[in-house]
């Protein structure tokens, strides 16, 4: 008896329901992400407004939206029917992280992130009963509606903190503000390109050298912006940040009122702007780098042309170029000129079919093509095919008209 009694009784332990964790919701989990509702305080009294924090677990490879989500998706958003004594809700955003996948640029979160949202109270002091209806997109390499029912209810007892007040403490201080002082800041942004400015230049300055710096832009519906190229000074303590952007039709981008939000590491502020045309200093900057650009190509095209599996191709036009010997100037000249536009032409054509791919809405880069399985197939095969002519397994004969060439 006294063993079945000790058994009841350590049922009876176990099956105890596991007490309300004060100051916040039930978590509502799935199966790549766990979300609640969780406050800052226990208690109404003397409120007028309570600071609340929605906050997410994802796993591992899993993110959700930022605000303005970028190329795709959409920030959380909660419907508050059904709620008692709540007037309104203001949210707070912590800096985002970028999100690069096969040309698309979005910003969000990944881990564990709090969004701080601060609720103001219809009548201050009273108890209020929180019903949130919370709607997100969550994404790895496919997207999931992750929708949750979250219920909170604080009483009008003294408003001491909970154990959450903290944790919405660090995300609300990596919210970022318009603020001096900080040792960052964002000098100028104006709109550059020809013929039409289709990007921004925005120029910003620290006061210790920059680390990694990343901008995100946020305009009215239809603009959508790309990665910066950062252009640095010697110092690293300034740097011009280029975006290219598309606009909906009719737009452009000078006179639009913009959104910036700066971060250098533990660094970030959010300014507003109104883009200005881009004078003779962007105008200067441009030819600077279409220079820069050229001396970088000359370098690439002469170490590429002093790699060994080049110099067989060029004993081969050199032979080409004895077969000239007696011939008038004009003709060795024709030749020459013949060879260069046959190399131009070709590359033009891998650029224009690359355009065309990605006019057509194709996720295309040069390079990309390397990292498909098929592709790669059969470079090899055709690597293995040339080793083996060269090796002379086998040979491959021409017609005698094109051996006399």
């Amino acid at each position: 008896m006294t063993a079945i009694l000790g058994v009841i009784m350590a049922l009876g332990v176990f099956a105890r329901p596991a007490a309300a964790v004060t100051g916040a919701s039930d978590w509502v989990r799935t199966e790549f992400a766990d979300v609640r509702l969780i406050s800052a305080v226990a208690g109404t009294k003397g409120q007028d407004s309570v600071p609340l924090g929605l906050q997410f677990r994802l796993d591992d490879g899993w993110k959700i939206y930022w605000r303005a989500p970028g190329d795709a998706g959409y920030p959380p958003e909660i419907e508050w029917q059904g709620s008692d004594n709540l007037a309104g809700t203001a949210w707070r955003w912590p800096v985002p992280e970028r999100f690069s996948l096969f040309g698309l640029e979005t910003y969000g979160y990944h881990g564990e992130v709090v969004i701080p949202i601060r609720a103001t109270l219809s009548q201050p002091g009273a108890p209020v009963a929180l019903r949130a209806e919370m709607n997100a997109l969550a994404c790895s390499d496919i997207c999931v509606p992750l929708t949750a029912s979250l219920s909170l209810d604080l009483g009008g007892t003294e408003a001491r903190p909970t154990a959450f007040a903290q944790l919405i403490d660090r995300f609300r201080a990596r919210v970022p503000k318009n603020l001096s002082g900080l040792g960052l800041d964002i000098d100028t942004v104006t709109a550059v390109g020809t013929p039409e400015p289709h990007s921004l230049a925005i120029s910003i300055n620290a006061t210790r050298p920059l680390d990694t710096p990343d901008i995100f832009p946020e305009a009215r519906p239809g603009f959508a912006f790309g990665k910066p190229d950062i252009a640095f000074s010697a110092d690293r303590r300034s740097a011009v940040l280029t975006i290219p952007a598309s606009l909906p039709a009719g737009s452009r981008l000078t006179g639009e009122a913009i959104t910036l939000t700066l971060v250098d590491g533990d660094r970030f502020l959010e300014r507003k702007f109104m883009v200005s045309e881009g004078g003779e200093g962007g105008v200067t900057n441009r030819w600077a780098a279409l220079v820069a650009v050229l001396g970088i190509a000359f370098l690439g095209g002469l170490i590429l042309n002093l790699m060994p599996c080049v110099l067989p191709v060029l004993s081969l036009k050199l032979v080409g170029a004895v077969k000239y010997g007696g011939a008038d100037k004009g003709t060795i000249r024709a030749g020459f000129l013949a060879s260069a536009a046959g190399i131009v032409v070709s590359f033009l054509l891998l650029a224009g079919g690359a355009i065309a791919l990605k006019e057509a809405g194709m996720a295309v880069g040069w390079g990309i093509q390397f990292q498909q399985p098929l592709f790669l197939a059969l470079m090899v095969a055709i690597l293995m095919l040339f080793a083996g002519n060269l090796l002379g397994l086998f040979e491959i004969g021409l017609p005698q008209r094109v051996s006399d060439l």
